[in-house]
């Protein structure tokens, strides 16, 4: 690579996050993908810490802060699980991105690496510009997670100066301007969002579409083996559109504003395994939801939340055998009453 492209990649991937070089921790056992990583990295003018095991790692972040932690799937696999949750359960650590890399054959390790904490997760046999990609969006949500908090920081003390000073007017102006500031951040991650949705999703749907071509008008020139390495890229593909979907979701839910009012959490739970059935129809899974299950509540955002927990129940027992999902309410009895 000639230094004028490097110099271009570095100038691209500064302007995707914050001025100055960010540290990268990046975790693996193999020397070989230490070195391959660290040196893409460094190309990018990302400053690069190695560490060849979980406990070294966070001997290294005891010492010093990182922008963002590349984590590599070892041996045993506990081990990367529970450096996964001490990071996220230390204040000082939880807020930094951490993106698990695990071979393509390992997938419930993947989704086991989400639960313990891990904010993204990737193929290990991905290209180096997926990496990159990766690492960028992170580092930019981060910012802009910072960016967001900062405000809202500012924002409180200016109103405590405000209201010490007993100035209505002042406070106004700073409400305006704090307001208007948060707003247009808002804006900005909406526009990210949108962005990773749209450049992410093209690609996906490309692999998901010609696998199943392939699959389909092809059959018969491939072997079981190869048929089966096409059946996991088109898993694997619509895994990450499904955690695509989530992210946004996730992102809409805390936008959006709450209505509350009197609704019925069943209907809105059996609407959720009716559309799952009909999306499904070959799945024989039981399921049983409670009858009258009022609340006060967003239907809307209640509705969201039982997508993804029924949705979740669902995904999760595709090979399970007599597969059962309840929907029911519990109150506890106060002992004192």
């Amino acid at each position: 690579m000639n230094p004028a492209s490097i110099a271009n990649r570095r100038a691209d991937f500064r302007n995707a996050v914050r001025p100055g070089p960010k540290k990268i921790l990046v975790v693996d056992q193999n020397d070989v993908d230490l070195r391959g990583i660290g040196a893409e990295l460094r190309n990018e003018g990302c400053e690069v810490i190695a560490a060849r095991s979980g406990a070294e790692a966070l001997e290294l972040l005891s010492a010093q802060l990182v922008d963002c932690i590349l984590l590599g799937m070892q041996s045993p696999v506990e081990s990367v699980f529970e450096t996964c949750k001490r990071i996220k359960s230390t204040a000082e650590w939880r807020g930094t991105p951490l993106i698990l890399r695990a071979p393509a054959e390992m997938q419930q390790a993947m989704v086991d690496g989400i639960n313990a904490g891990a904010d993204d997760c990737i193929f290990k046999a991905s290209d180096l510009a997926v990496l990159r990609a990766r690492v960028r969006a992170q580092l930019r949500r981060k910012q802009l997670e910072d960016e967001d908090r900062e405000i809202r920081e500012r924002f409180l003390q200016k109103e405590m100066e405000a209201a010490a000073a007993n100035s209505a007017y002042e406070l106004a102006e700073t409400r305006n301007a704090l307001a208007e500031e948060l707003e247009r951040k808002n804006a900005e991650m909406e526009a990210f969002n949108y962005s990773v949705s749209h450049d992410l999703r093209a690609p996906l749907r490309s692999i998901d579409g010609f696998s199943r071509l392939l699959l389909e008008e092809c059959a018969a020139t491939l072997s079981d083996k190869g048929q089966d390495y096409l059946k996991r890229v088109r898993a694997s593909a619509q895994r990450m559109g499904n955690l695509i979907d989530g992210l946004l979701q996730l992102s809409r839910v805390g936008q959006a504003a709450i209505h509350r009012e009197r609704i019925d959490l069943s209907s809105i739970a059996i609407g959720v395994v009716e559309g799952l059935r009909a999306k499904d129809p070959d799945r024989k899974v039981a399921v049983r939801v409670q009858e009258r299950l009022p609340a006060e509540a967003d239907p809307g955002l209640m509705r969201i939340v039982f997508d993804n927990l029924v949705g979740n129940a669902w995904k999760f027992t595709a090979k399970a055998n007599g597969a059962r999902i309840e929907v029911e309410a519990q109150w506890e009895v106060d002992a004192a009453t």
